[in-house]
């Protein structure tokens, strides 16, 4: 399960922050992972991005819970459209 927040930035730049919940086999809540991407259009044809993320413990008392991993380096995305 996840939700997203997109948000224009510039005329050809958008932020995206999503967050994505995890659960065990036994079907309990134990993890959230929020999500930022940063991308912009380079041209009609291409666009570059850069994403982060961080997990957190999660139980259906407290979500966030202690942040297990977090701040992970960014990750670098191109694309061309063909």
């Amino acid at each position: 399960m996840n939700s997203a927040t997109v948000m224009q930035t510039l005329n050809t730049g958008f932020s995206f922050q999503q967050e994505n919940y995890d659960y065990d086999s036994s079907g309990n809540l134990n993890l959230l992972k929020i999500e930022s991407i940063d991308l912009s259009l380079v041209n009609q044809n291409e666009f570059a991005a850069t994403g982060s993320g961080s997990f957190y413990s999660c139980t259906v008392s407290l979500c966030p819970g202690a942040l297990l991993f977090g701040h992970a380096p960014p990750v670098q995305l191109t694309g061309r459209r063909f």
